[in-house]
């Protein structure tokens, strides 16, 4: 469904397994509109997503993805979920906080988010531009040039935690 003028995207959610998702979300902590970032997303059912709350829009997705036999919610060490928040400019820190109780709730409490490896963080609105330019999602951009292979490609999120030391790094940067 396209917005509505009356209603404001806030800000931006990506979920990043491989497949990747944008979730863009109201001031009401509802989702507005769900993109498939990459190839892999597309094979995803994303209908009925928009309109719900965030959090459960996510925890909804996260299982549509394992059901897809992506990842499994039962495999806490090769199976990681990165969530990340890019803000629209003029967002109140009152609404960016709310934003992140609610998720921080899901990542908690719900069914599929809260056995998962969720690695959380924030991004500006210009590394959300810079890596849409790249067609890479904003989650494994933000990882910077951890994710980038010396071929120029660039891992999955999946590849990426496989090892050690870059859980390290992620654990001391986020």
């Amino acid at each position: 469904l396209p917005t509505t003028p009356s209603t404001q995207v806030i800000a931006t959610v990506s979920i990043n397994v491989n497949p990747s998702f944008d979730f863009l979300v109201d001031e009401n902590m509802e989702v507005v509109e769900v993109k498939k970032v990459d190839d892999d997303a597309q094979s995803i059912d994303v209908t009925g997503l928009v309109g719900l709350p965030i959090g459960k829009a996510v925890n909804e997705l996260i299982e549509r993805i394992e059901e897809a036999g992506y990842i499994d919610l039962f495999d806490l060490t090769d199976d990681f979920v990165v969530v990340t928040k890019t803000f629209e400019d003029g967002t109140t820190t009152v609404i960016m906080d709310r934003l992140e109780l609610h998720l921080r709730e899901q990542i908690q409490t719900g069914s599929a988010l809260s056995r998962m490896n969720v690695v959380e963080m924030k991004a500006t609105q210009i590394e959300k531009r810079e890596a849409d330019g790249k067609e890479i999602p904003i989650g494994l951009y933000i990882l910077q040039g951890m994710v980038n292979l010396p071929d120029g490609s660039v891992q999955s999120a999946k590849e990426f935690f496989a090892k050690t030391e870059n859980l390290d790094r992620v654990k001391t940067q986020t």
